[in-house]
């Protein structure tokens, strides 16, 4: 049931983020316990103005829903270092302190970043299009002594920087269309992020309208392979940390009570 309905009835809805439970339960309870104490003191105040307060309502539950699924979204910032030579530069032994700096600096402001879409800033920097055997080989090299934190995605791996914790991230990120990534550049975690938000508030949602609804987060309005299997993926991810459930036959997903 979407919380639209649930307020059309009259109830009041608090929102308590699951994470936040986990990190701080006494805290949540606490907050949990004053929301519980202000709506009964302000119950007698309510009073239904026809026309006027219903329209008022209307507009406030379309804010609310806007808030509700963009508060653990942020902007995707793509690193952008300039040219730092050409491409017969890029395989001379002195460049390999400015490729593992290179990637340093990706990694700290776009991680969690996918290994191709890292390995793709590598080469701007080098005016390189196409990568190789030779390339993905120094890059790799570079990767290596960082000594980066790595998950891994429908087979792909993904970099976290020194300051992130895969399993407690909680945020998904959105990009304009010129750094917009491809769903196969999202990592399992911020697709379940995004899950998340959807069905806090929906509560309930075919997995055809979650794939499609999740897409439309990214930016993305057409559902082809790749953005089905990276949102099956981020259903998994959201299922096993025990924040939705499926049905018995995957049609169905909802928050787990």
């Amino acid at each position: 049931m979407q919380l639209s309905v649930l307020n059309g009835l009259g109830w009041n809805i608090y929102h308590i983020w699951t994470m936040d439970w986990l990190d701080s339960p006494n805290k949540e309870l606490e907050k949990l316990l004053v929301a519980i104490k202000n709506a009964i003191l302000h119950k007698e105040d309510k009073k239904v103005i026809e026309d006027t307060t219903i329209k008022r309502e209307i507009e406030f539950e379309k804010i609310a829903d806007t808030i509700i699924l963009n508060n653990r979204a942020v902007n995707y910032l793509k690193c952008s270092l300039g040219c730092l030579g050409t491409s017969e530069d890029f395989y001379q032994i002195t460049s390999r302190p400015k490729i593992i700096n290179v990637i340093k600096k990706t990694i700290e402001q776009e991680s969690p970043i996918s290994h191709n879409l890292l390995s793709k800033r590598v080469l701007e920097c080098w005016g390189i299009s196409r990568s190789g055997s030779k390339v993905d080989s120094i890059i790799n090299d570079a990767i290596s002594a960082l000594h980066s934190k790595v998950t891994v995605t429908l087979g792909k791996k993904f970099y976290w920087g020194d300051n992130q914790e895969p399993d407690t991230y909680i945020s998904y990120r959105v990009s304009n269309d010129e750094d917009k990534r491809t769903m196969d550049d999202i990592c399992e975690q911020e697709v379940a992020i995004a899950i998340y938000q959807i069905m806090e508030n929906q509560c309930s949602l075919s997995r055809d309208d979650l794939v499609r609804e999740t897409g439309k987060l990214f930016g993305f309005s057409r559902i082809g392979n790749v953005i089905e299997k990276s949102v099956e993926s981020g259903i998994k991810y959201a299922a096993a940390k025990g924040w939705i459930e499926k049905s018995e036959d995957g049609e169905k997903i909802q928050m787990r009570l």
